[in-house]
């Protein structure tokens, strides 16, 4: 995880972060970014997988409409805007630097943002 943060840390994505005092397990490393279909697109092309975990807000899962189990309050711009902008990166014991690496050009080959010497 902390190799994908320097790699990508000038990207325009939001980067996954360690709260003060805690210490991930780092089972996922989610990104986010408006372009999130496009980029999950264009790493798929280049023979990179992705994944996206949690396509909906809690509410907005089919499993509590018909039960009315959940009940909201607002419009949850937060957790409906995170729904649909973030994609986790290839992330895995076993996952060489060099690999990273390779994600981290295709993710900036999408974006198209090229990095400065």
């Amino acid at each position: 995880a902390g190799r994908y943060s320097a790699l990508l840390g000038d990207l325009p994505l939001r980067l996954p972060k360690e709260r003060s005092g805690t210490k991930s397990v780092w089972h996922l490393y989610p990104v986010r970014t408006p372009r999130r279909d496009e980029l999950a697109s264009g790493l798929t092309a280049r023979g990179i997988a992705t994944g996206i975990h949690y396509p909906r807000a809690l509410p907005d899962q089919p499993c509590y409409r018909p039960a009315g189990m959940c009940r909201v309050v607002g419009d949850l711009e937060v957790a409906r805007a995170a729904a649909t902008t973030t994609l986790s990166l290839p992330l895995f014991p076993l996952l060489r630097p060099e690999e990273q690496e390779l994600v981290a050009s295709a993710v900036r080959d999408v974006l198209s943002v090229r990095q400065t010497p």
